[in-house]
């Protein structure tokens, strides 16, 4: 019976509900894709689940804002899912759940953006899920934690976005608190999509993860105030 939940969740695009018969004939559970290790069974009873939904690794070329917003959602089979989130192997394209753009069907009581280098998270801020969409949960007014001691929720920020249309796209996941012309603008991080107007976007391989370096805001023209990441993945903590 567990194969024909599985495809049936497959099939119908309904990852979070599939009863069980045979030996579970007493209780509904839900069927969830684990992308670590295949299919998993968990009970429904008020059970909280972190689920890696999109992926991104440096420097392959991928455009991370286009990938979000427009992107097909990748095949949803327990091999390619295991792999396209495994941090040890870089992506050559990008790996997205369909949860993405069915978000606002689902009960998340927390979103997770992670940096990641060689493997070790190195960035991890975490926004209230409730009531948001795939858009609107990236903001300083659902931010619940960060690394930074000066970026919270009271936090004087100029840009906290997902996308930044103004410099046509090519700043994504952007957390900037100074805006005072290229030299001088200060920040947390930002997804760096190609080069822009400020020299200090350049990169040799597109995107760039760039992330402030210590317990605070940096000058993003100064290099070696930034680290840059190799991977990105979002999370969605789940009420199941």
């Amino acid at each position: 019976m567990g194969n024909d939940c599985k495809a049936f969740a497959i099939n119908s695009h309904n990852y979070n509900y599939c009863v069980l018969l045979g030996g579970f004939a007493q209780l509904n559970h839900t069927v969830w894709m684990n992308p670590y290790g295949g299919w998993s069974v968990y009970h429904i009873l008020n059970e909280t689940v972190e689920m890696p939904v999109f992926r991104v690794s440096a420097g392959n070329g991928v455009s991370v804002c286009n990938s979000w917003l427009t992107g097909t959602p990748s095949s949803l089979n327990e091999t390619s899912t295991s792999g396209d989130l495994d941090l040890g192997s870089p992506l050559t394209t990008f790996y997205k759940h369909p949860l993405v753009d069915d978000w606002e069907k689902w009960d998340i009581a927390e979103v997770i953006f992670s940096l990641y280098t060689n493997s070790n998270e190195v960035v991890r801020l975490r926004f209230s899920g409730s009531g948001t969409s795939k858009m609107s949960w990236f903001s300083l007014s659902n931010l619940l934690s960060s690394p930074w001691t000066d970026l919270h929720i009271n936090a004087d920020v100029s840009d906290f976005t997902l996308s930044l249309d103004w410099i046509a796209h090519f700043r994504t996941f952007y957390i900037n608190s100074v805006f005072g012309g290229c030299t001088m603008d200060k920040g947390w991080m930002v997804v760096v999509d190609g080069l822009d107007i400020c020299p200090w976007t350049f990169s040799a391989s597109y995107p760039a993860f760039l992330y402030a370096l210590g317990y605070q805001k940096r000058l993003w023209s100064d290099a070696n105030q930034f680290g840059n990441a190799d991977d990105l993945v979002v999370s969605l903590l789940l009420q199941l």
